[in-house]
């Protein structure tokens, strides 16, 4: 018999694959809307957690309520552009990342006579019947400027003057009209 036997032909070999970590989505704000993955798994508001193989590259994709927006992103998002598009992330370690979500509210204005409201922040220059949406909450600035020949007589509806009888500012809560 000798010293040992020799078998030929085995083979031995192992599958090795990286743990499931997990994602979490929170999202946040005050607005309404969800949030999906690629590859699935997420699906908010049902799911906004999901596990996945290590190194599994997932976007993340939200969706506003309609009346909200989606504000952005926050957390460890890899790529994301303009800051409100598509989010991706390498799954390489236990990831969370939240979504914002703004309700929308309109500011209604009306200018009687002859002269012009502008908002800051914002893009509203009204000089009759306007209206522009802010995030709510948002603190708007109204400056009034007649026109030659007129004068600024005064603010209705709105909450306090700011520096100058023409300047008002107000919190928009729920949808605003100022006269």
């Amino acid at each position: 018999m000798g010293g040992g036997s020799r078998r030929e032909g085995w083979q031995v070999s192992a599958d090795v694959a990286q743990a499931d970590v997990e994602l979490t989505i929170t999202r946040w704000g005050t607005g309404a809307g969800g949030v999906a993955s690629s590859p699935g798994g997420i699906s908010c508001p049902a799911g906004c957690a999901a596990s996945d193989p290590g190194g599994t590259t997932v976007t993340l994709t939200a969706t506003a309520q309609p009346g909200d927006i989606f504000a952005g992103w926050t957390g460890e998002c890899e790529e994301v552009d303009p800051g409100i598009g598509p989010c991706t992330v390498t799954m390489d370690a236990a990831r969370s990342i939240n979504a914002e979500f703004q309700r929308r509210v309109p500011l209604n204005l009306t200018v009687t006579g002859n002269g012009t409201v502008s908002s800051s922040p914002g893009s509203l220059i009204c000089t009759d019947v306007c209206s522009e949406e802010f995030d709510q909450f948002t603190l708007v600035t109204l400056s009034a400027v007649p026109e030659p020949g007129w004068q600024f007589v005064a603010w209705q509806g709105c909450g306090s003057s700011v520096n100058l009888p023409t300047q008002c500012s107000i919190q928009v809560f729920v949808e605003t009209t100022v006269d």
